[in-house]
């Protein structure tokens, strides 16, 4: 799971509880959390994971966020979801979504 996400990012930052609970309730079937943040802001980055808690791997955006545009992300958070075999399988997933989609793809066979 692929969370692009900004330090100044309101909605980013309150779904932090959310993905800190999929992230622990998941962790045995083998998700993992990503936490992608912008450059922008990106200097706050260590100071925001801290202050509230995330529980899952930050990482921050490279130069100008070419990963972030790389996986055309068009808003913050947005979420990219990657299978046990390395394929996207869905890109701009909405907060909503998000635990569907890991059902649907823990449920499936290899």
């Amino acid at each position: 799971m692929l969370d692009f996400w900004a330090t100044w990012c309101g909605p980013c930052l309150a779904s932090v509880p959310h993905n800190n609970e999929l992230q622990k309730k998941y962790a045995d079937k083998g998700v993992v959390f990503i936490a992608i943040c912008s450059p922008n802001g990106g200097d706050k980055m260590e100071a925001t994971v801290k202050k509230h808690e995330m529980k899952y791997a930050a990482v921050l955006d490279t130069g100008k966020g070419e990963t972030f545009s790389t996986y055309k992300g068009d808003s913050y958070p947005d979420y990219y979801i990657i299978d046990r075999k390395g394929n996207l399988r869905w890109g701009d997933v909405v907060n909503d979504d998000v635990e569907k989609a890991i059902k649907i793809l823990i449920a499936e066979k290899d």
